[in-house]
């Protein structure tokens, strides 16, 4: 067991690095590659586990993929928070607690049940889909949401030189001459 934890805990420094190398790169994208690699990492671990150096391979795997997601996802908050980035942050680090402590309840729910050592596992695979369809939304918030800045920031200047001035007569913008 000490070697067990051990190994997570390297996969875990390893992933931290990784993560914030991946995010510094494109942290929507580092996002989705590592949800990839976690559930690659948790079927590596489903099938090694049966034996000791695939095991430890497969904990040190899962340690570094759910470690390397913190980053990622702090940085991708960062970068849509705009002036709320210290509210958006407490928001996160909550939310990977509660996601801690229903993770913690949910494996230990599963074991309870009899379903197995590796039901967790399973169930940590299961859940990476929900947390990949989470992140597919916020993608898809954002850049809906980038668009409509765009869309309003072209068509405001368009608006303001096709509007008549009320005194006038003239279009917006248009100077008017010392003689009037």
């Amino acid at each position: 067991m000490p070697f067990a934890l051990m190994t997570v805990g390297l996969g875990m420094t390893v992933g931290n690095f990784v993560g914030g190398w991946m995010a510094d790169r494109g942290a929507l994208r580092a996002i989705f590659t590592l949800f990839g690699a976690l559930a690659v990492s948790l079927l590596v671990l489903i099938a090694a586990a049966g034996w000791t150096p695939g095991l430890l391979g497969g904990l040190f795997l899962v340690g570094a993929s759910a470690s390397a997601l913190s980053p990622a996802i702090q940085t991708r908050l960062m970068d849509v928070a705009g002036d709320s980035q210290t509210m958006a942050a407490a928001l996160n680090h909550s939310a990977l607690n509660i996601g801690n402590s229903i993770g913690a309840a949910l494996g230990g729910a599963v074991l309870a049940a009899g379903l197995g050592y590796l039901s967790p596992t399973w169930l940590g695979l299961v859940l990476c889909v929900p947390g990949a369809l989470c992140a597919l939304a916020g993608w898809g918030v954002t850049r809906h949401a980038a668009a409509a800045r765009l869309t309003s920031a072209t068509a405001a200047p368009a608006e303001l030189r096709g509007a008549a001035d009320a005194s006038d007569g003239l279009p917006a913008g248009v100077p008017q001459s010392p003689a009037r």
